[in-house]
């Protein structure tokens, strides 16, 4: 099946709307008890909300110092844009903002004259849930929950998914690896760690 014929399939027409950008924004959004879990290691983390969205702040070196959601619940005020810019601007670091293809057109037309770029762009991949039979892993290939004695194996996993930034500092991850609502897992190749999935939601 090519592109136009999977865009066009009835079943999906309506899928994505306001409201399901929302979920998706959220669920990249961390929640004032992860915050508190990254100030175990990282005291001045710290977050806020502004124009619908939240802005994340876990120290210099954390790579995703950055506001999510913003936008997606009306419109955007320039005093909105400054507020954020200078949340990141006074704590040294970057002002990056997510940027929804749903989100009000005043955030966009408020961005451009500012000088913002695009530097990268995130898919989301979903699909609905049905009885499709589940398929067992490949030979080798084990999946596991993370626990106390592994959350180390897992942060330094993650970290090194986040190469292109530079050398990570440790526990930079490790404080979300066995919070209560948290799905984590780690992945082995004949037993040997080589991948992991983060669901902080």
């Amino acid at each position: 099946m090519n592109a136009s014929q999977s865009v066009s399939t009835p079943e999906l027409r309506g899928f994505v709307d306001l409201n399901f950008a929302r979920r998706l924004e959220m669920a990249e959004t961390l929640s004032p008890m992860h915050v508190r879990a990254l100030q175990r290691f990282w005291p001045d983390a710290t977050s806020e909300v502004m124009a619908g969205g939240t802005a994340i702040f876990a120290g210099r070196t954390y790579p995703a110092n950055h506001i999510v959601g913003m936008g997606l619940y009306g419109p955007v005020t320039l005093h909105d844009v400054e507020r954020v810019e200078e949340f990141f601007r006074s704590r040294a670091v970057p002002c990056e903002i997510v940027v929804s293809p749903l989100v009000d057109p005043s955030l966009r037309d408020l961005l451009a004259p500012r000088g913002y770029r695009i530097t990268e762009f995130n898919s989301v991949l979903t699909r609905r849930l049905d009885d499709s039979a589940l398929v067992p892993p490949a030979d080798g290939i084990t999946i596991e929950s993370v626990t106390a004695d592994t959350q180390q194996i897992w942060d330094r996993v993650i970290a090194r998914g986040f190469a292109e930034y530079g050398p990570l500092p440790e526990n930079l991850f490790a404080a979300f690896a066995t919070l209560s609502n948290s799905l984590n897992f780690l992945a082995r190749v004949d037993g040997e760690p080589a991948g992991e999935a983060w669901e902080p939601s």
